[in-house]
């Protein structure tokens, strides 16, 4: 996967820049086109509680809501780690940057004590000869003033802004975190996710923690034990037994549902 530096597409409106650069992806746009929307009305978190997608809070011109184009050469059973990776670079890239102690809530979100950030949403893009994109897109809450989220989200999301109480230049920060992320797929596609590990390892504060796994329609609890080089949640079960999670949906205590 070439190098290139981020080639920024800003809009000021559009239902999910996920879907505009997937459509690109069939142009032919090349690896490192980034869309950028003032305002999406149709963002989408990964799923919600019985696999509907959840919306995500998009006021115009104080988030960030963008979409990056990679074309790197994976099978697609390497495709959906991408999105820990990332994750992990962002986290990395965010605190540095801000000084904010955020963490990666597997598998795809940045959350500040039990208040979301953002949220990575990864989608691959298939044709005849396998894949040839991955879409990682990036909801991140940047300059949204604490009291302007709904009253029903104040207790579970946070930006920026609230945590540091300086503006952020938007589309300064929105090339910053195309580079990030452009970077983090090329070390993915040369080294796996064990590139990652002592990040996710940072990163990640679901060790320890009570999870609830839903299999067949009923939940089973155990606690976290970390990410695996699979890009799963593992699992202790009461029995002993350690599995790791791929998909699905999983809710940890006192933080909510991971598929959030």
């Amino acid at each position: 996967m070439s190098q290139e530096r981020a080639r920024l597409i800003v809009v000021e409106q559009t239902t999910s820049t996920n879907e505009l650069a997937i459509d690109a992806v069939a142009d032919d746009a090349p690896h490192g086109t980034v869309y950028v929307a003032d305002a999406q009305s149709e963002g989408r978190g990964r799923r919600d509680v019985g696999g509907e997608r959840r919306s995500w809070f998009s006021p115009p011109r104080r988030n960030l809501y963008m979409s990056v184009i990679a074309r790197p050469d994976l099978p697609l059973d390497r495709v959906a780690p991408i999105t820990l990776a990332v994750g992990a670079a962002l986290a990395d890239m965010l605190q540095e940057k801000t000084g904010v102690d955020l963490w990666l809530k597997w598998p795809n979100d940045l959350y500040v004590e039990r208040r979301k950030l953002g949220g990575v949403l990864t989608e691959g893009v298939t044709g005849p000869g396998g894949l040839e994109a991955v879409v990682i897109g990036l909801g991140l809450n940047v300059n949204v003033e604490a009291d302007e989220f709904p009253k029903e989200l104040r207790p579970l999301a946070t930006s920026l802004r609230a945590e540091t109480g300086e503006l952020a230049d938007r589309l300064d920060l929105a090339l910053t975190l195309s580079q990030t992320i452009l970077a983090a797929c090329g070390e993915y596609e040369s080294q796996g996710l064990e590139g990652f590990s002592s990040r996710l390892e940072r990163f990640d504060r679901l060790p320890g923690r009570p999870v609830r796994v839903r299999e067949n329609g009923a939940f089973r609890r155990g606690v976290a034990r970390g990410i695996g080089m699979g890009g799963g949640l593992r699992v202790e079960f009461k029995d002993g037994q350690i599995v790791e999670i791929q998909s699905g949906e999983v809710q940890v205590e006192g933080i909510g549902n991971s598929g959030d």
